[in-house]
């Protein structure tokens, strides 16, 4: 018998020796209903004496956190251990996968397993891609949960209904709210946070560019950036002494963020790059553009935290804030080049995620960075995002073999034999969304 292939890979597997039996009919004792109804593919029965046997026993896990759980493939059945429900489901899940490889007869073994990182996250941009029909979201969130992912964010600009602002998703066949609240419960119940995402500073074009709107603009006119290879932008940042622009922005959140379940609140601030080229540019070079960048965002964070979120912003590879922002703000650390000291720039932030590089999928996927990985204790979480920036895809079949953070190792064989989609990429049946 072949050795197991599991994705991720667990942090112990040993295997014991001899085999188990798979039932046709998968009986499963113990195990809350709310996970045994999200399972699908193993088409579980609930018992009083199941094949599957469930206990939330912390004295039986090995590894630390709240999601550890350890697995026991026996010749008479499986026991399963763990420290809460979220442990049980990452326990069936890794059962599936082994199911799907030995489907008549498992190997006896023990898995003890824990993830990295407390939050692994994935963030689909539906501002500058097609919008995904629910379909595809409900498809994406089932690829995750069998990731063991729990968090996901829709990066969004202009493509969520907002009532009021009509003019600018009009075109764009939006989110709606209705929309918002099915996938956060469809999310929540595989076990993953929907956290709610609105850039808040710059990547406002889409709003800029309506009369109703661009008087907000930092700029109002194009302009190119020479050391870009003279890059075209048009206006596309509010600026930050307009009080205009806060007003807009947390108007905005309140209609946004009550809809998703997520304790955390994305808030953007990305690549504000008309700063200091317009209406602040006195204010710029009075105090420094890098103090203007954080006391507009520290509203744009007290905005949120009324509304009950934790918000995160984009630390840029070319950082835009200085000391003046808040401690109790998670900064999103990213950079466009796939070799980045990244151990420098997360020991500037209290509360740092890791977001690796956006550059194209044949840097992007190839392995995890031992670099960034080093570093992996003192982090709050990791969010993969495709690469929209560099290649504007948005298929989702192909993320799978490089967006697992649960442990180091990204197998891409243990991906397929898993059942993920590795590869080749498929575009995701989006928007205009007739099909939805």
């Amino acid at each position: 018998m072949s050795a197991p292939l599991l994705y991720p890979a667990p942090r112990h597997l040993v295997q014991s020796g001899g085999t188990c039996a798979v039932p046709t009919s998968r009986t499963i004792s113990d195990a809350p209903a709310s996970v045994i109804d999200t399972i699908p593919t193993l088409k579980l029965v609930a018992s009083n004496a199941g094949w599957i046997r469930c206990v939330t026993d912390p004295a039986s896990v090995k590894e630390p956190g709240d999601e550890a759980y350890r697995l026991d493939v026996r010749t008479d059945g499986v026991r399963i251990a763990a420290r809460s429900e979220k442990g049980v489901r990452w326990a069936l899940i890794t059962l599936a996968q082994l199911i799907r490889q030995f489907p008549a007869q498992l190997p006896c073994l023990v898995i003890d397993d824990a993830p990295l990182f407390a939050e692994r996250g994935f963030m689909l941009d539906i501002s500058r891609d097609r919008i995904p029909t629910m379909s595809s979201l409900r498809e994406l969130v089932d690829c995750m949960s069998l990731c063991k992912l729990n968090h996901l964010q829709l990066y969004t600009e202009h493509a969520f209904a907002y009532k009021g602002h009509e003019a600018v998703w009009r075109a764009a066949d939006p989110i709606t709210p209705e929309e918002m609240r099915e996938i956060d419960a469809y999310a929540s119940a595989r076990g993953i946070a929907l956290t709610a995402n609105q850039n808040s500073f710059g990547h406002f074009e889409r709003w800029l560019r309506h009369p109703g709107y661009a008087a907000l603009g930092e700029t109002d006119t194009p302009w190119i950036k020479r050391e870009w290879s003279n890059h075209y932008f048009e206006p596309a940042t509010l600026c930050p002494l307009d009080p205009r622009s806060i007003a807009l922005v947390e108007g905005l959140f309140e209609q946004l963020f009550p809809l998703c379940s997520g304790r955390y609140a994305n808030i953007g601030g990305d690549e504000p790059f008309d700063l200091g080229r317009g209406r602040s540019k006195d204010e710029c070079a009075r105090i420094g553009a890098g103090r203007v960048f954080s006391e507009y965002l520290t509203k744009v964070v007290r905005a949120a935290q009324r509304l009950g979120k934790q918000p995160q912003f984009w630390c840029d590879p070319h950082p835009n804030e200085d000391d003046g922002m808040p401690r109790d703000v998670v900064a999103l650390v990213w950079d466009y080049e796939f070799d980045c000291d990244f151990a420098t720039r997360l020991a500037h932030h209290h509360l740092p995620y890791v977001e690796p590089t956006r550059q194209p999928r044949s840097r992007m996927y190839r392995r995890q960075s031992p670099r960034r990985t080093r570093y992996a204790q003192h982090r709050v979480g990791r969010l993969r995002t495709p690469a929209t920036v560099a290649t504007h895809t948005c298929g989702h079949g192909r993320w799978c073999a490089g967006v697992v953070v649960w442990r180091r190792r990204v197998c891409q064989r243990g991906a397929r034999s898993a059942g993920l989609r590795v590869d080749p990429p498929r575009r995701m049946d989006c928007g205009p969304r007739q099909c939805r």
